[in-house]
């Protein structure tokens, strides 16, 4: 044999070698980046999963205004909104606005308040906390009415309406100043760049107080009667 023949024998068998290991280490590269895919896909269904059943087990945005009398939260399962009222023992529900009318959540949230003998009263402002403000009057009355309590106080993910109630609650109720009431809404989810409640809240809370103390409705909005018999001690 040549040493022409040789050397292009040793060539096409150098050759085959590196191809059968390029194709080697292809198909290594493909097991594993399957082998990734299949982890993320895994790490990302579990993840799902517990964003999906989690308020299963929270309340969601749950927290106390007033110990043993005022409570607030965002919308809840049937299941935590059973626990939070034995825990609590909530007299009365202060819905505003967690469900579309007709929907199953709010079906669902009657039929156990009705069952429990919880008290449930529904107010309709907007998603940003903004609205009728004869809602906020009334809203506050219930949560000086201590017939209500303990009382819950939720909105649909608790960071806009059930806050804007609160601050209220805290300024006008309390008599806490609007710049120092206002950090605590950052705790339940609120972000400092959704100005439109505060916008809101500064155009309106004077109205708001006034028509507190004098029972008179806000004028130029629908007028939003007391849903309850008011107690002997919130008409002293």
């Amino acid at each position: 044999m040549s040493k022409d023949q040789d050397k292009v024998r040793l060539e096409i068998t150098t050759q085959t070698a590196q191809s059968r290991s390029r194709g080697g280490l292809l198909k290594i590269i493909i097991i594993i980046a399957l082998k990734i895919i299949i982890i993320i896909a895994i790490v990302a269904g579990v993840i799902y999963g517990i964003k999906k059943t989690r308020y299963q087990f929270i309340a969601r945005n749950f927290g106390v205004v007033e110990s043993g009398q005022i409570y607030r939260s965002g919308r809840l399962t049937p299941r935590m909104l059973r626990k939070v009222i034995a825990e609590n023992n909530i007299k009365t529900i202060l819905d505003l606005g967690a469900f579309h009318l007709d929907s199953q959540g709010e079906i669902n949230e009657q039929a156990i308040s009705d069952e429990l003998g919880v008290t449930r009263v529904r107010f309709d402002l907007k998603g940003d906390g903004t609205g009728n403000p004869n809602y906020y009057v009334q809203a506050l009355r219930m949560m000086q009415d201590e017939s209500t309590h303990p009382l819950l106080v939720h909105c649909a993910a608790g960071a806009q309406r059930a806050s804007g109630v609160v601050l209220l609650f805290r300024h006008i109720v309390q008599g806490v100043d609007i710049a120092d009431a206002y950090p605590e809404t950052f705790d339940y989810k609120h972000k400092p760049d959704e100005w439109q409640l505060l916008a809101y809240i500064a155009q309106y809370q004077h109205e708001i107080a006034q028509s507190l103390e004098s029972g008179e409705q806000i004028p130029g909005f629908e007028p939003i009667e007391y849903p309850l018999v008011l107690s002997d001690t919130d008409t002293q």
